[in-house]
């Protein structure tokens, strides 16, 4: 798990990475540690936004991103080199507002 572009000012937000070796795939690991990189961007880091860029056909992250909370935002043609590929990547956030109304709920 990472978070990277961190951007201050007016914006206020990062992109997230991760993955997982195979041995450890389907364990809950990745669920608690993004968990737990949100709750740090948006208290310690007082960040407004928290960003994904996943593969569309990357279903096991679609589904870690939807139970973290995070909603997709839109669609990016090319976006990022992968294996010498320039490669489609659906956006995925969420905000500090909408983050902390999950947590009352």
């Amino acid at each position: 798990m990472n978070l990277n572009g961190i951007q201050r000012g007016a914006v206020q937000r990062a992109t997230a990475g991760w993955s997982a070796l195979s041995p450890y795939v389907g364990r809950g690991h990745l669920t608690d540690g993004v968990s737990m990189a949100i709750e740090v961007a948006f208290t310690q880091m007082r960040l407004h936004r928290f960003e994904a860029d996943i593969q569309p056909g990357n279903e096991r992250s679609r589904a870690l991103a939807r139970r973290c909370g995070l909603r997709l935002e839109g669609y990016s043609p090319r976006l990022v080199l992968v294996d010498g590929d320039w490669r489609d990547h659906e956006r995925w956030a969420v905000n500090a507002e909408d983050w902390r109304a999950a947590r009352r709920s």
